[in-house]
C-alpha cells in the first residue's frame, strides 16, 4: 500500500543521496531549505517531474510548477540522484531512460474527482422569473 509522503522529508532523502554520491558541488543546505519550502506533502498518485534547463530547473507537480527555481549545479546533482550507477535508485534508471516501461497503468496517476449522481430532476434546470423589459413596461403602459 502507497504512504502520503512529507515534502519536509522527501528533501531530507534527496539531500542525503546527493551527500552520499558526493554529488554536492553546490551548498546542499542551501538546497535542503529551498527544498523543504518548496515541496508539499505527496499523495500516492502525486506526479513530481523536475525540469532540467542550461541554466536553471524547476518542479512541477502533477500540472502545477512549484515556485523555486534551483541552479545549474543542482541540475547536476539532481539528475545525478537518478542515472549514477551506485545510485540506490538504479532499478528506476531503464524506466528513467525509456528503455522500459513503467508497470504502472497511466490512469492510475489521473485524479477522479468526486461526482454526484445526477438526477432527473436535475436535467430540467429551474426558469429564471419572467420579469418586463423596459420596452415591454411601455408598451403595457
Amino acid at each position: 500500500m502507497k504512504k502520503p509522503i512529507e515534502g519536509k522529508n522527501f528533501a531530507i532523502t534527496l539531500i542525503k543521496e546527493i551527500e552520499t554520491l558526493k554529488l554536492n558541488d553546490g551548498d546542499t543546505q542551501s538546497w535542503l531549505k529551498e527544498m523543504q519550502s518548496t515541496f508539499p506533502d505527496f499523495s500516492p498518485n502525486d506526479i513530481l517531474n523536475y525540469i532540467a534547463l542550461p541554466d536553471k530547473g524547476y518542479f512541477v507537480l502533477n500540472d502545477t510548477v512549484l515556485e523555486h527555481d534551483f541552479d545549474a549545479k543542482f541540475n547536476q546533482a539532481f539528475i545525478g540522484i537518478w542515472l549514477a550507477p551506485n545510485s540506490n535508485f538504479v532499478k528506476l534508471q531503464p524506466q528513467l531512460l525509456g528503455k522500459t516501461k513503467s508497470n504502472h497503468e497511466a490512469a492510475e496517476f489521473y485524479l477522479k474527482p468526486e461526482i454526484e449522481s445526477f438526477d432527473e430532476q436535475d436535467s430540467t434546470p429551474e426558469l429564471p422569473p419572467n420579469y418586463l423589459l423596459d420596452s415591454q413596461k411601455k408598451s403595457q403602459g
